[in-house]
This record gives C-alpha cells, structure tokens and sequence, in this order.
C-alpha cells in the first residue's frame, strides 16, 4: 500500500519550512517521532492557553453481585443460569459462592441477589454460615444503598421451609435494604417457579443497571468461575 504526498499548496508549512522538518525528523525512530509530536503540541496548548481535552470518563456501570449459597448444587445451578441471563441481557453480573464472597463488602453493594438452600433444621448451607452469622451479628452495617432480591429453594416436608432464605430477605430489610421482588419460597421440583424468578429479576435488573458495553463486560471479570 503506498501513501501520496499532500500537495504542498495544501500544507501549512511552505516548501523550505517542510525540508528543513524532513531533514531534521529523517533518522528519528517511530518512537521518537512520537514523542516529537506530543511535544510540539505541548507546546502549541502552552503558548495559545488554550486547555487540552481530556475524554470525559465513561459513567460507572453498576455491578450485579450474584450470591449462591449451595448445599446439594440447586442453588448453584440456578445461580448460574441467572448469571447467563443477566449476561445475554448485557448487564454487568459477579457470580460469587457465599463461602468465598468477602462479606464485610456488602455495604458497598448497589444490586444484590442471594440464591439459598436450607439445610438441617433450617439452617443455612455450610458455605453461607459465615455471611448469616455476619449479618445477624452487631457488626452488620446498614443496607440503605442496597437493592436486593432473594430466591429460596426448600423442601415443604420439612418445619422449617426455606428458612435459610427467610433469613437472608427479611434480614437484609431490616438493615434497610430496598428489596427489589418478593422472596420467592421453591419447593422440591423449583424448576418452573426459578425460571419465572429468573426472568422477573432480569426485568427489574434492567431498569435499574444500564446496559453494560462488552468492553466492561469482560474487563469487570463478569463471568466468574464458581467453585463446587
């Protein structure tokens, strides 16, 4: 591919000002000729006062922290495919398990979901009980930035049904949380009613966190490895 000298008559330089830059400029490096460049424009903004554009940075798409808290794989596996959800919908989501997220962070969350199982006698899986004693402790901050939705899976043979899940919504309000959506309480056979939770959550979602560009998608380590 060859490049076609502009015409001189076009240029802001004359004939004898451009010879004596080309003989200057003709054993630069690519690197120095750069630096040059940036230079003389330094000095073109010093001299004419005149301020040099900064591109106004992007606006900080909210993130979606996604919590499983799983004892059998339930809980995960409808996790996961909210996170799948979220993302073909473009919203910025991190999918953490409850044993691994660093809880005294919640306070910074702005859009928070907690999938849970009950375990025991309405315990919460072995991987949440820290996060529970965290929030049921005196050390609990307040929620008032937080916006969060909570989806239980259970078993009704069981008294405590979905505690684990009553837990977490109720506890989060009571820290002054806005929640999004109604708890929603799954039996044994939560196939149906996650998918209808799924996608109300995406709805809602949408209204709240603007659509992320795939650049922030994958620089905001979206897509989070879950550990079993």
């Amino acid at each position: 591919m060859t490049t076609q000298a502009t015409p001189s008559n076009l240029l802001p330089l004359n004939p004898e000002q451009l010879a004596r830059l080309q003989a200057a400029t003709t054993d630069f490096t690519p690197t120095q000729l750069a630096w040059v460049s940036g230079y003389f424009w330094g000095v073109l903004n010093q001299q004419s006062g005149a301020a040099v554009a900064v591109p106004a940075q992007a606006a900080e798409v909210p993130s979606i922290t996604l919590i499983s808290a799983s004892q059998t794989g339930n809980a995960r596996r409808v996790a996961e495919a909210l996170r799948d959800d979220l993302l073909a919908a473009k919203l910025n989501v991190k999918l953490v398990n409850a044993g691994d997220y660093k809880f005294k962070q919640i306070a910074a969350e702005k859009l928070l979901v907690v999938v849970t199982s009950t375990q025991g006698e309405g315990e919460p899986p072995e991987e949440a009980v820290a996060l529970h004693k965290f929030l049921f402790s005196k050390k609990a901050p307040k929620l008032d930035g937080t916006a969060f939705a909570v989806f239980g899976l259970g078993d009704t043979s069981y008294e405590f049904f979905c505690q684990s899940g009553k837990d977490f919504d109720s506890k989060l309000a009571e820290l002054g949380a806005e929640r999004l959506l109604d708890r929603v309480d799954a039996d044994v056979e939560y196939q149906t009613a996650a998918a209808e939770w799924r996608a109300r959550v995406v709805e809602v979602l949408k209204a709240r966190a603007p659509v992320s560009a795939p650049a922030q998608l994958a620089t905001s380590g979206a897509v989070n490895d879950i550990h079993t």
